[in-house]
């Protein structure tokens, strides 16, 4: 499989937004998809802030 550089510039940028009721994991999901770890004992804060190059479709993008 062959994998290309990520692009520097010019990408697209989709805004992200979870919300749900309180200890229901939102935050366990987040940090999995962004950072590939899980966190068992998470510190809850008012919030938090992500970004992540990926290839959507075939096409570089930032999620943010």
């Amino acid at each position: 499989m062959a994998t290309s550089a990520v692009p520097s510039d010019n990408l697209p940028t989709y805004k992200l937004v979870v919300v749900g009721d309180g200890g229901v994991g939102k935050s366990a999901l987040t940090i999995q998809f962004f950072q590939k770890i899980f966190v068992p004992d998470y510190d809850p804060t008012i919030e938090d802030s992500y970004l992540k190059h990926t290839e959507i479709d075939g096409q570089w993008a930032i999620l943010d």
